[in-house]
């Protein structure tokens, strides 16, 4: 704001201008005094703790914590991170003079350093640990090839089950060469306990790496659920069956004699099929093996079958490397609140499947492949290997 003042000199009244200047107009002077006083420690410092809660106002509090002297002010703390973000470092610019490239052989090794010690290192950890801003940072990695990977968790394997798995894949590989077309003709089943909570909680839900990464995952105890039981074959989808209380070995049994064998004899137009089941404990009581050599002489798949199949494979079944995926994800994008609801949506999302009998068909005959990579692979863990691009 400007003021005109006169006074009189010499008899004569002469007029000058005097400027009035606020307080707040002097802040963000103020700023770059403080900024031009503070050490290129102290900008450090604050730069690490404005990235811890970026609130200049917190960091501030913080500085009166820490310091005797005042605190810098926010719009200081804003052009401090400000310049790092724009130069990669708090230290003011030199005065004259080529400037000096972040992307330097001596940051190179150093990012080549950070990231071979701590590989799962943020960007931003490593961008404030380094000096070096995120842009610059993320240069010099598209220079060195670092790229961005996520593990993926690998089912856990016995110390017998690689064997187990090769001798299923060899076997079922040989009658496939031999023209029986016994993959086409599997129906593959398996059952999954839905909850309202949108968990899938699957009795072989347990995952392990190469090394324990100590996954867990938290749910809410007591969640209203519904058991279901499918099966899958290149002809579509059997079921879904549902169960209100645990799955015994009777339940199983009833269901196995009076649904599923005749759908799946109605399903085929004869007795030319396949059936496959886990090693889950109500597949394997005595009275249920019993049943199936009695109804699929030499033509079902599962622990103690004319086919044994191998535990801890659900790489090897597309109930679990497809089915279940896929009905999950189509289940709780609908939200379901009660488990009538949730029911609802089941049918409808195996429906959609079994409409897709092209998609059926395409999921079952990529078994083949997957079989051939566990042989490759000597029985062990192979889905980390396939080409996900």
């Amino acid at each position: 704001m400007e003021e005109r003042e006169t006074e009189e000199v010499g008899g004569r009244s002469t007029t000058k201008n005097t400027a009035t200047v606020s307080a707040a107009s002097l802040l963000p002077c103020i700023g770059v005094m403080m900024a031009g006083n503070l050490t290129n420690d102290q900008r450090k410092w604050i730069l690490k703790q404005y990235w811890k809660t970026e609130n200049a106002e917190k960091v501030r509090q913080k500085w009166a914590e820490e310091f005797d002297t005042p605190s810098p002010s926010r719009q200081t703390i804003y052009r401090i991170r400000d310049k790092f973000d724009e130069t990669g470092s708090v230290c003011n610019a030199p005065k004259s003079g080529r400037p000096v490239s972040i992307t330097t052989q001596e940051n190179e090794m150093l990012v080549r350093q950070a990231f071979t010690e701590s590989p799962k290192k943020s960007k931003q950890r490593a961008s404030v640990e380094l000096g070096i801003s995120c842009r610059s940072l993320s240069r010099i990695m598209q220079r060195l090839g670092l790229k961005m990977y996520r593990p993926r968790l690998l089912h856990g394997l016995l110390e017998d089950d690689p064997d187990r798995r090769l001798q299923f894949c060899e076997v079922v590989l040989n009658e496939e060469r031999q023209g029986s077309g016994i993959i086409d003709k599997i129906t593959w089943s398996d059952e999954a306990h839905f909850k309202l909570s949108g968990a899938v909680n699957r009795h072989n839900c347990v995952y392990y790496s190469r090394e324990n990464p100590h996954v867990m995952i938290e749910g809410q105890l007591n969640q209203p659920g519904i058991t279901v039981w499918a099966g899958l074959s290149c002809k579509g989808v059997l079921g879904p069956i549902f169960f209100h209380t645990s799955v015994t070995h009777d339940l199983y049994l009833n269901m196995l004699r009076d649904t599923v064998l005749p759908q799946l004899q109605r399903q085929h137009d004869n007795d030319d099929f396949f059936f496959q089941q886990d090693e889950a404990h109500p597949h394997c009581a005595v009275t249920v093996r019993e049943f199936l050599d009695e109804q699929l002489p030499n033509r079902w798949i599962g622990r103690r079958g004319p086919v044994e199949w191998p535990p801890r494979s659900p790489d090897l079944t597309p109930m679990d490397f497809f089915f279940w995926g896929v009905v999950k994800d189509k289940v709780f994008s609908r939200k379901p609140r009660t488990v009538d609801d949730m029911i609802h949506c089941i049918r409808e999302a195996c429906q959609e499947i079994d409409d897709n009998k092209e998609l059926c068909a395409k999921v079952c005959s990529n078994i083949a492949s997957r079989l051939q990579e566990c042989v490759n692979n000597e029985g062990r863990q192979f889905e980390h290997l396939r080409d996900c691009t």
